[in-house]
């Protein structure tokens, strides 16, 4: 709300969800810091739990990233789990994300202090966390919802507290979870954009020995934590059950890319596992070099590899991480122009489209593009000029069609197949937008894509 408001007043988008950064920082900082001193009673355990909590980066991926095919399916899925599980990939565009994360310890300490306490205030505190992490984020908000739910019925019988209290404490906090959740399955289902995000996430799940390869270093010590005598306050329990009510919502038959579920876990883990470690050393200190040797590698070399990803990501240009003078020209004549119609480019600017001119485009991020890799193809044949002018013509006048944003990678013949039915009404160094003419307003039905043209041999 307060981007948008910031972007109303004046700001662009970039700016306005820029400042969102910050308070994602802050709520995970807040989050793993109040779970920490939860638990751990001792500095030195509170300080290597939290760096750990913090900068967790799966070693797994980077040993697979750097000795694995990078067609290999396994590097992928390594990658992948490794990216949930860390959180510099929150910051990095995804800070609602961060935020929902640092809100479920928060809300699950809150839970426990209200509960412990009868505090009104912290109740209200547990529901706003319980509200905006499903709000940011469904998949956290369904696992605070879950852990709550699992910690009361656990230590119901053990506290022999009344139906009517326990509905009482968390009816608020899970009615607050729940009103995002039933918002977007009915979006979901009511929808087309939110239906064809479900359509286009729909991957299939990881293999389990990827979640175990991702999650052993901190799963394996935060696995003695779970035996007999340990569940003893409602705050052992929603700690014990994070990680297990996170992995119940990236199970559960439900909702769309359950891969986020997992994120957070680190925090949980982190913590269960200087748990099991201090059970072990009793009053004895932690031994100063070895922690930090297992804290240099559990987070160093999958940052390295982390960071790596993200300047090869940057370095092969297939998305505009960085606008130049001219790719920012023609995105203000498209936002400025009085001209009905969408937008056709390639892969590279369509993702920026609609934040940046208000227009709909032909071809966006993945996440949102029905039929994505054919319409990438024809994309990358037309810009080729392997189209042909009827090719051109029957991919590019299409009702709802405005206008054509060639960012600087089109062949010369592109210009010549397209010439008949476009002109050119901004021209940028290199970056061209042409008008298209005879395009009908969008409305169905709409007439057959031309076929994708072979992609040609190399020699």
């Amino acid at each position: 709300i307060a981007a948008g408001l910031v972007n109303q007043l004046g700001a662009s988008p970039v700016v306005a969800y820029a400042l969102v950064k910050p308070f994602g920082i802050l709520a995970l900082f807040a989050g793993a810091a109040a779970i920490v001193h939860r638990h751990l009673s001792r500095r030195d355990d509170r300080r290597a739990a939290l760096v750990l909590g913090l900068f967790y980066c799966a070693p797994a991926s980077a040993i697979a990233g750097w000795t694995l095919a990078p067609a290999a399916q396994a590097k992928f899925q390594l990658d992948f789990a490794g990216g949930e599980l860390w959180n510099g990939a929150y910051l990095w565009g995804y800070s609602y994300t961060a935020i929902a994360v640092g809100l479920v310890p928060l809300g699950l300490i809150a839970w426990e202090r209200s509960r412990l306490g009868g505090n009104a205030r912290m109740a209200s505190a547990a529901a706003a966390c319980a509200l905006l992490s499903s709000w940011f984020q469904p998949w956290q908000g369904a696992t605070l919802a879950g852990v709550i739910v699992a910690a009361e019925l656990i230590r119901f019988r053990a506290e022999g507290r009344q139906v009517k209290r326990v509905i009482a404490g968390v009816g608020p906090m899970l009615v607050a979870s729940a009103l995002p959740l039933v918002y977007y399955f009915v979006l979901s289902k009511t929808d087309p954009a939110w239906e064809l995000a479900g359509v286009a996430n729909s991957l299939p799940r990881w293999p389990l020995w990827v979640l175990v390869a991702a999650m052993l270093p901190l799963a394996l010590p935060a696995a003695f934590t779970y035996g007999k005598g340990r569940w003893s306050t409602p705050g052992s329990v929603a700690l014990r059950l994070w990680p297990l009510a996170a992995l119940g919502v990236y199970f559960a038959p439900l909702g769309t890319f359950p891969f986020h579920a997992i994120q957070g876990m680190q925090i949980s883990l982190s913590v269960l596992a200087f748990v099991a470690i201090r059970e072990r050393l009793g009053d004895r200190p932690l031994p100063g070099v070895a922690t930090v040797l297992v804290l240099v590698v559990l987070i160093v070399p999958g940052t390295v590899y982390r960071v790596a990803q993200m300047r090869d990501a940057v370095n092969a240009g297939l998305q505009p991480f960085f606008l130049n003078d001219e790719e920012h020209a023609a995105l203000k004549f498209l936002d400025s122009s009085k001209q009905p119609g969408g937008v056709v480019t390639q892969n590279y600017m369509g993702s920026v489209i609609p934040a940046w001119t208000g227009r709909q485009t032909w071809l966006g991020a993945g996440s949102w593009s029905p039929d994505f890799e054919p319409r990438r193809q024809l994309l990358e044949a037309l810009f080729a000029g392997r189209l042909g002018t009827e090719g051109a013509r029957k991919l590019l006048v299409r009702p709802g069609a405005g206008y054509v944003l060639e960012d600087c990678r089109a062949e010369p013949a592109f210009f010549e197949q397209v010439e008949p039915f476009t002109k050119v009404v901004l021209r940028r160094g290199c970056v061209t937008v042409l008008r298209i003419d005879g395009a009908h307003p969008l409305g169905p039905p709409q007439p057959p894509l031309p076929p994708i043209p072979p992609a040609p041999t190399a020699r």
